[in-house]
């Protein structure tokens, strides 16, 4: 009987341990599906994390992208910052130039900081740059109001004229196309004509192609090459290619882009680059120096380009052409005058589409009195004179010319750029700066 009760201790003291080592298991298991279920938990919530601050991350460096976009419509200089503290991160903004109208922009964000960041993301964006830009088409070498063309011995018109005052020529003058000349008070007078003659008028000319007359009496000591018509109906008031609504709104563009209060002088061999600006004085560029334009200029005061001078386009504009303009709102008589002296180079971006035009709205209407006075060497450009006179000195050769009238002096030229029929004229960046494409860098 003692055996059996010492076997049944024995047997309860086995299934007790038996039973402690199960619960021990058994809390042990537990634990550990516990440790590895918190494991889970944990990565999980870290992960959630990380992706929050990625999604974080992401949104930071595309409002960079924007932000960018933002100032450089404030203030075309704009060149990027760095350190930008939010209460989400840090933001870093670089600003790389492709060329005159596009540039690149790199946003970076650090989350939460830039010293200990968790994450970071760099966000690449190009924007560009809607253009300013107006079509002009100059489909004559000279177009002229009722101020008319005087041209001096030996002067040259290659290409086509259109007046709506009396062309008069003198010795050796030549217009290589057609003359029109407008009104019945107005002729052709005094120049070899090679292409055809139109007008009320025709006297003391050699019309070398065919003429367009009012009658048999308004033919005088003229000779005719090709066929004659009289009756012919006058040639219609031609006006100017170029309105002042249109020069107000180049000026728009050059005022948007900076304001320079004073006289802006270029001398003795220094190299300057400016555009799109307005200058509340004058201009000045001489002895050597070279001007580069980057934009439209609008000038409040004179423009003076003398001594070996060089105007040029910056490269960026390609085939378009761009303008500088000479004009004071309140005081057209004084100012707004353009003298273009001995030895200056005017030329456009390289391209051979490419021209600057210089347009003056002052109201000198004489030879000696001009708003616009153009010497010698005075290669490729376009001038135009809205309510003047234009003066073309010795030897000067232009693209072309516009203006209330024009003088040609001794040996002066105007070639005719036949591309100027569709020229297009830049004003530059406009006030709108925009994202074309982007991409996640990192």
């Amino acid at each position: 009987m003692k055996q059996n009760h010492k076997s049944q201790i024995t047997n309860y003291k086995l299934n007790k341990g038996s039973a402690w080592a199960g619960v021990i298991i058994l809390i042990f298991f537990v634990i550990s599906i516990g440790l590895v279920l918190t494991s889970d938990v944990t990565g999980t919530l870290v992960k959630a994390k990380r992706a929050d601050q990625a999604v974080v991350a992401q949104t930071l460096a595309e409002a960079g992208v924007e932000k960018a976009v933002w100032k450089i419509n404030q203030n075309s200089g704009y060149v990027g910052e760095s350190n930008l503290s939010f209460p989400t991160g840090t933001l870093d903004i670089a600003i790389q130039n492709i060329d005159q109208n596009n540039k690149y922009v790199t946003a970076t964000a650090y989350i939460p900081n830039k010293t200990a960041p968790k994450v970071t993301r760099r966000i690449g964006g190009k924007i560009y740059a809607d253009i300013n830009q107006t079509d002009v088409s100059f489909r004559y070498g000279v177009q002229v109001g009722s101020l008319g063309v005087n041209m001096s011995n030996n002067a040259k018109i290659i290409g086509n004229v259109y007046s709506d005052g009396t062309i008069t020529g003198g010795n050796g003058s030549q217009i290589t196309g057609d003359a029109y000349v407008s009104g019945i008070a107005n002729k052709i007078y005094g120049v070899e004509v090679d292409g055809n003659s139109h007008a009320h008028t025709i006297q003391n000319t050699d019309a070398n192609g065919n003429a367009y007359y009012f009658s048999a009496a308004t033919l005088i000591n003229s000779s005719v090459a090709g066929t004659k018509y009289p009756g012919s109906v006058d040639p219609a008031l031609g006006g100017l290619p170029i309105s002042q609504a249109t020069i107000d709104q180049w000026e728009t563009w050059a005022a948007a882009g900076s304001v320079y209060n004073g006289n802006y002088s270029i001398t003795d061999g220094v190299n300057g680059t400016i555009g799109p600006i307005k200058i509340n004085g004058n201009l000045t560029v001489t002895n050597g120096s070279t001007l580069t334009m980057t934009g439209p200029i609008w000038v409040t005061g004179n423009i003076n380009f003398s001594n070996n001078a060089t105007v040029k386009l910056a490269p960026s504009f390609g085939a378009s052409s761009s303008m500088i303009i000479a004009d004071s709102p309140t005081n057209k008589a004084t100012y707004g005058k353009v003298v273009v002296s001995n030895n200056v180079t005017i030329q456009g971006s390289g391209n051979a589409a490419s021209h600057i035009m210089i347009v003056s709205t002052n109201t000198g209407s004489t030879t000696s009195n001009p708003a616009i006075n153009a010497g010698n060497n005075s290669s490729a450009v376009i001038y135009y004179a809205i309510s003047g006179m234009v003066e073309v000195s010795n030897n000067a050769h232009l693209k072309s010319v516009s203006g209330l009238g024009l003088h040609l002096s001794n040996g002066a030229q105007v070639q005719y750029d036949s591309g100027l029929a569709d020229a297009n004229f830049s004003g530059g960046p406009g006030g709108s700066w925009k994202v074309k494409e982007w991409q996640i860098l990192h």
